[in-house]
């Protein structure tokens, strides 16, 4: 199964308009498959990624769901900027780092739409 290395992180700029930031502190990875699988995603110390989620949906939450979705966000972040892989295989890539994090279903699901019909790239021109 898919899963992350020890990873820390820390809050930035958190009133910036409802958008939680957070930085990586020392980097981490998500091993797609299995742990020490030749497949990962580095995400390098100081990376800042956030939950883009609609500041209410994140108030309605119970009580340590939205931090499920941290260490996907930095995944999907990343892979958004990076244009080696598709916005698909970026999605898909979230999908699967929220089952290793745990996510509970109903938010894996409203969160994996969410990415899957947002049209926008970061890293494109």
């Amino acid at each position: 199964m898919s899963s992350f290395t020890e990873a820390r992180y820390t809050e930035v700029d958190p009133r910036r308009k409802g958008v939680r930031s957070y930085r990586a502190d020392g980097g981490f990875r998500f091993y797609i498959g299995f742990v020490g699988s030749s497949q990962w995603v580095e995400v390098p110390d100081g990376a800042v990624f956030d939950i883009s989620f609609s500041a209410w949906l994140l108030r309605i939450l119970p009580p340590g769901w939205a931090r499920c979705l941290l260490l996907p966000a930095a995944v999907h972040d990343l892979l958004r900027e990076d244009l080696r892989y598709s916005k698909f295989d970026g999605d898909c890539l979230f999908l699967t780092a929220m089952r290793a994090s745990r996510t509970p279903w109903p938010l894996m699901w409203v969160a994996f739409l969410g990415v899957l019909f947002n049209r926008s790239r970061i890293g494109a021109v």
